[in-house]
């Protein structure tokens, strides 16, 4: 997909590595080290939800507790117009 979107001027994509290495910069001078790396998924995983609430389209995942909780967020903050399930991606 990544490829995809790079060739037709699209959207970059962000990943996991990126939004980490992001997060260490902003944290390193501010943070205790100990309490960055004990607490490191936890603000990886609140900065991945703040994303997905501000996206324009979120693709929920079934099963996921995550995924629930994003969608009723936003789904209270009505912005769910576009949303659907990741699984159209195997139909």
């Amino acid at each position: 997909m990544d490829e995809y979107f790079k060739s037709h001027d699209m959207i970059k994509l962000v990943y996991r590595k990126d939004l980490e290495a992001f997060i260490q910069k902003k944290f390193e001078k501010s943070c205790n080290k100990d309490v960055y790396f004990d607490q490191l998924h936890d603000y990886i995983s609140q900065v991945e939800q703040e994303i997905c609430m501000l996206a324009r389209i979120f693709y929920h995942s079934e099963g996921s507790s995550w995924s629930l909780a994003i969608s009723n967020e936003r789904l209270a903050r009505k912005k769910t117009v576009d949303d659907s399930s990741n699984t159209n991606f195997i139909k």
